[in-house]
């Protein structure tokens, strides 16, 4: 797997979201990551189509201004992964 689809569902709101509930780190002075709970974070490998839309739109994101209407389709490609 490309490493820049991993760093983009680990940069992503959901597994942002999971990692503070489970670290509470939140709001810690000086929170640091906790590489045990980094290792039992659940990691999901989009389908193949997905893996390939995540590749693009990193691309597009790379370099450039902030977008959040790819953000947020960035976000939806991750947690459609995450569905059942």
């Amino acid at each position: 797997m490309d490493v820049r689809v991993v760093l983009a569902i680990l940069n992503s709101g959901l597994l942002n979201r999971y990692y503070r509930i489970i670290s509470l780190e939140a709001g810690r002075a000086l929170a640091q990551v906790d590489i045990d709970v980094l290792e039992d974070l659940p990691f999901k490998r989009p389908s193949a189509e997905d893996e390939r839309e995540l590749l693009d739109l990193v691309g597009q994101r790379q370099g450039g201004a902030p977008n959040p209407e790819l953000t947020n389709w960035l976000e939806v490609l991750v947690e459609r992964a995450y569905a059942p």
